[in-house]
């Protein structure tokens, strides 16, 4: 763990939570016979983090806080495990914001004193349980099908209803705290905290590569003449590019790009939650196609689309493709209208 240099003056809290349903047993084991009772368990992380964190920039912190710990109450839902996770991470919020407001000196004698101390002190808490975000954010009278949790949804209302406070969510591939719930491998945890960096919203530096390894249908040859899109020439620059990276599923950063090869894929790709849409507006999708002989054909399906203005951004494609490769670039960069890389 790195400790970072953070102007305490515009430091703020940032409290990162996960939960998970029934992945422990009384002792604390991950494994369990069959029938055994099992516990839900949960895990935050409390962050003294700099402005630009705050503002959900990438930013730096330094962990003021942890714990990993199964919860008393039970819960009948993932809903139900993320929603507790998420009272204790505004429960501890509220405690860690006394005492950054007295370390920086702010009166804390009378009710009132205490209110405007504490309240000064940004307090943000993150979740990828988009169903708790949902709930707590809401306005609505509806408090989910768990009527136990009535009261503390309302609670988590009231909170939210304090002066700097907010609630955000962050997609699962961004959160770093999860291996305090799971039994997973932990790298993307050691190296965040390693890092003393993060960043709450969508950033491809800071989100995890995830590989099931599941095996994937080979798409059948295809039978038709007419192939989708246009074709793509032996001698166009592009061809090497694709060919380099076909067999290479997942995510790739190339050159300020995002990169995504899929294979037997069915739809057209969108860049997240690896990449920002906002950031990566123009999509150019290659497809590689087989005919019934062997030959193999690169074909261009779009180039610099602006996918964000399409009803429908993951379209069927016309017939399924072996190995789709997807860019997407910024509006200074990607493929130029010959389809090469700028």
């Amino acid at each position: 763990m790195v400790f970072q240099p953070i102007k305490f003056e515009e430091a703020g809290l940032v409290v990162v939570t996960d939960s998970s349903l029934g992945t422990v047993t009384r002792e604390g084991s991950a494994e369990a016979p069959p029938l055994e009772k099992v516990y839900s368990q949960a895990c935050y992380f409390v962050l003294l983090a700099d402005r630009e964190l705050l503002a959900g920039r990438p930013g730096k912190f330094n962990v003021l806080d942890t714990r990993s710990h199964r919860l008393s109450r039970v819960c009948r839902s993932s809903y139900a495990a993320e929603t507790l996770g998420a009272e204790e991470a505004f429960d501890v919020g509220q405690l860690c914001r006394g005492f950054v407001a007295a370390a920086k000196g702010l009166p804390l004698d009378g009710k009132h004193a205490i209110d405007r101390s504490i309240n000064s002190i940004p307090l943000t808490v993150v979740v990828d349980a988009k169903d708790t975000y949902d709930k707590a954010s809401s306005d609505t009278s509806s408090f989910g099908s768990q009527k136990s949790l009535a009261f503390t949804v309302a609670w988590l209302r009231a909170v939210l209803r304090r002066p700097n406070t907010s609630l955000r969510w962050t997609a699962t591939a961004n959160m770093f705290c999860d291996a305090g719930t799971k039994h997973m491998d932990v790298t993307h945890l050691q190296e965040t905290l390693h890092r003393g960096e993060w960043c709450i919203t969508y950033s491809p530096n800071f989100v995890k590569q995830v590989s099931k390894g599941k095996k994937v249908a080979k798409a059948p040859p295809v039978t038709t003449i007419d192939l989708p899109g246009l074709p793509l020439s032996g001698d166009d620059p592009m061809l090497g590019f694709l060919m380099k990276f076909a067999e290479m599923r997942g995510w790739h950063n190339h050159k300020d790009m995002g990169i995504n090869i899929a294979h037997s894929a069915k739809s057209f790709r969108t860049p997240e939650p690896r990449f920002s849409s906002a950031v990566y507006p123009l999509r150019t999708t290659f497809g590689r196609f087989e005919r019934p002989t062997g030959e193999v054909c690169w074909r261009v399906l779009e180039r610099n689309n602006r996918y964000l203005e399409e009803a429908n951004q993951h379209q069927l494609l016309d017939q399924p493709a072996p190995v789709l490769v997807t860019c997407f670039a910024q509006e200074a960069r990607g493929p130029n209208r010959e389809g090469n890389l700028e």
